[in-house]
């Protein structure tokens, strides 16, 4: 399975998922394909978000400033329940942190 970051545009990530998601024969991987769906459509709502906000404002340092600044009603949610972050200037998927992995060189 590819991840998000192999493409270049999350546009291009999304349209992939839709059609792995759509193409699915299995109930159990479309259910799951679907919550990523739904994570990525968030992803490039808040990437859309952000670019407005930085054309007009300047560079955005915190995720709710798109809240309170009017240019989201709410920030999307994530159906895995990890949600996304600012790193480095952009907003990212927030990934799963396993501690003993996170310990190792």
């Amino acid at each position: 399975m590819l991840r998000v970051e192999e493409f270049s545009d999350e546009r291009l990530a999304l349209d992939y998922l839709i059609q792995q998601r759509n193409d699915a024969n299995d109930p159990v991987l479309k259910k799951m394909l679907d919550k990523r769906v739904v994570r990525l459509e968030g992803l490039v709502l808040l990437r859309k978000a952000q670019r407005r906000y930085e054309a007009e404002r300047g560079k955005l340092v915190d995720l709710n400033h798109l809240v309170n600044k009017a240019y989201l009603k709410e920030l999307p949610g994530d159906p895995l329940g990890l949600g996304y972050e600012l790193s480095e200037g952009s907003v990212i998927l927030k990934k799963m942190k396993v501690a003993e992995l996170e310990k190792q060189p």
